[in-house]
């Protein structure tokens, strides 16, 4: 753009916000007529011919302003938001969401763009693969990392200071064990992630323990039937979103034989409405899936049944962390996966044979359309309605922090409603766990298979250890606190690469079960403000924003499975 063109659109500005709006259009349209590359001009044009109601000639002059735009390498926000609804409003579906996921990369926050694109999805089924490539690209972005390593760089520089004077001071003052206390981005939690780590808790590559073979089963023809693979009631939560979106009698559920009794759950589901078979009874009837869908490939014991039931296996991510396990070589078993967003999908690249998509997390799809009611849960929970309310998640197994800080989180019933959750699992690892916290004080302990959505909307503050819980809380955009426990690293489900172990260094955690540790970390607002910024960031990293229409965007993969694996590599574009 010339510098007198600059000049020109500057003064047309000037006009505008004196309130002499005749003056400005007329100078507005002098760039335009000549040609002008100053793109501002076509958009204010645009904008204006909006406010007129004329809604061609803003059409026009917006397509024009976002050319101008990119032939300059520019991208304008303002000119998307303005140009988007026209499109959306003439039902021209596929530049409509082409323009919205653009928006979405600038900002993925965008409130309106994400209510669109809820709206076209939920009205509108007949999208076609092409229209879905380019909606997953525009939603990645490719700011978060770089500007959390810069961060990293910048805090660093700093911290090392501070680090360096308080080795000066304990050298002369007398010894004395480092505080329990870890409060977020502290010197001596920051200092011990290295550039490298920083890296991997983005792009890190995952162990490798077997080698098992590429998927090999590919369905030809029209999609015929699709199945999902469930080894417990809890995975109920994870699927009924997608079911209801598929549609009753167009899925079937495969009950395992892993955690639970398979007639038991056979009995569960079909309460729900839902058809469902033991996964011997689908053997022994010879039943068969063209698509088969499961969260893992050991929900039926023998990971060579997904193969032996469906022609093409699809995996459904249902949690992060605990990378070891979530991102084994195991993976290459599947044909497709269904990641939550570009941490996941990056993680299993090494799945080379793999497609996968990023969908979001569908579980929590009923926080954002307000399916539970924040009263309601938190009378069903036996809360006191003035008081916040802590939800604790502890996970099951050897990194369970149940049996180690139970007594000092009970004790902050005095100020607090204080929900305890159970993990499915817990029983088997710990089967005296819900006994022992029954003769704690807490509000409630919660050991059948509700929907922990309801968990996330009571919540004021979560305490997680390790697994899936703290993502969801990222997710959702909750208070954070992380319960440590020692040797965390070496349990062979984490490991030294995982998220949930790499996100101390960003997320508060406390190392001892210490209730007046855990309470002046609750009380400091300060903190919390300044993990709403953090969280803002990892949502970026960890997940698709389609923040209340996930299970939407799986059942139309499922729907249109066939057209989206014959003609389309997303990983390529």
């Amino acid at each position: 753009m010339s510098a007198n063109d600059e000049k020109c659109y500057q003064e047309a500005k000037a006009q505008l916000a004196a309130g002499n709006v005749q003056a400005g259009i007329e100078a507005l349209l002098r760039l335009a007529e000549s040609d002008s590359d100053c793109w501002a001009a076509y958009r204010d044009l645009g904008h204006y011919a909006l406010d007129q109601g004329d809604t061609v000639a803003a059409q026009d002059l917006l397509e024009t302003a976002l050319i101008k735009a990119s032939q300059q390498n520019a991208c304008d926000i303002a000119t998307l938001r303005l140009l988007a609804p026209i499109h959306h409003a003439q039902a021209n579906l596929d530049r409509a969401l082409e323009l919205y996921g653009q928006i979405l990369h600038l900002d993925s926050a965008d409130p309106d763009a994400i209510f669109a694109i809820r709206d076209i999805l939920e009205r509108h089924t007949c999208l076609s693969p092409i229209v879905w490539a380019r909606l997953l690209k525009d939603l990645r972005s490719n700011s978060p990392l770089a500007q959390l390593n810069q961060e990293y760089e910048a805090r660093i520089a700093v911290l090392e200071q501070k680090c360096a004077e308080l080795e000066r001071e304990q050298v002369e003052a007398t010894p004395s064990p480092p505080p329990a206390e870890m409060t977020t981005l502290a010197p001596r939690i920051l200092s011990r992630l290295t550039p490298v780590a920083w890296q991997q808790l983005c792009t890190g590559t995952s162990p490798r323990t077997t080698s098992p073979s590429a998927p090999t089963h590919r369905v030809s023809g029209k999609l015929a039937s699709v199945g999902f693979m469930v080894h417990s009631a809890d995975l109920y939560n994870h699927y009924h979103r997608i079911w209801k979106q598929l549609g009753s009698g167009t899925y079937t559920v495969i009950v395992g034989n892993v955690h639970e009794d398979p007639q038991s759950l056979c009995r569960f589901y079909q309460a729900h409405g839902i058809d469902a078979i033991p996964v011997e009874v689908a053997r022994q009837q010879g039943r068969h899936f063209s698509h088969l869908v499961s969260n893992h490939p050991f929900s039926a014991g023998d990971p060579n049944i997904l193969q032996e039931l469906g022609d093409y296996n699809i995996r459904m991510m249902y949690a992060l962390g605990k990378a070891q396990w979530n991102f084994a070589d195991w993976n290459k078993l599947y044909d497709l996966i269904l990641c939550f967003g570009p941490f996941q999908a990056e993680r299993l690249a090494y799945c080379e044979n793999t497609l996968k998509l990023e969908v979001g997390y569908p579980r929590f799809d009923g926080f954002f359309n307000g399916e539970f009611d924040k009263a309601t849960v938190l009378r069903e929970f036996a809360c006191i309605p003035d008081r916040q309310t802590i939800v604790w998640l502890p996970t099951w197994g050897e990194l369970a922090s149940i049996r180690q800080y139970g007594q000092a989180i009970s004790a902050l019933t005095d100020e607090y409603n204080v929900v305890v959750k159970l993990h499915p699992l817990l029983d088997e690892s710990d089967p005296g766990a819900a006994a022992f916290l029954r003769q704690l004080p807490f509000t409630a302990v919660i050991d059948t298979p509700i929907d922990n959505v309801m968990c996330y909307v009571a919540a004021d503050y979560l305490l997680c250890d390790y697994g899936g819980p703290m993502f969801g809380g990222i997710y959702v955009d909750k208070s954070i606190l992380l319960l440590d426990l020692p040797g965390a690293v070496n349990d062979p489900l984490v490991g030294t690469a995982s998220a949930d172990a790499e996100l101390r260094a960003v997320l508060p955690h406390v190392s001892t079960p210490d209730t007046q540790i855990i309470r002046r970390t609750l009380h400091n607002a300060t903190l919390w403000e300044e993990q709403r910024r953090i969280r803002a960031q990892l949502r970026k990293i960890f997940f698709a924003p389609y923040y209340g229409f996930s299970s939407k965007v799986v059942a139309d993969i499922l729907q249109n499975i066939e057209h989206i694996t014959k003609s389309l590599h997303l990983s390529e574009i």
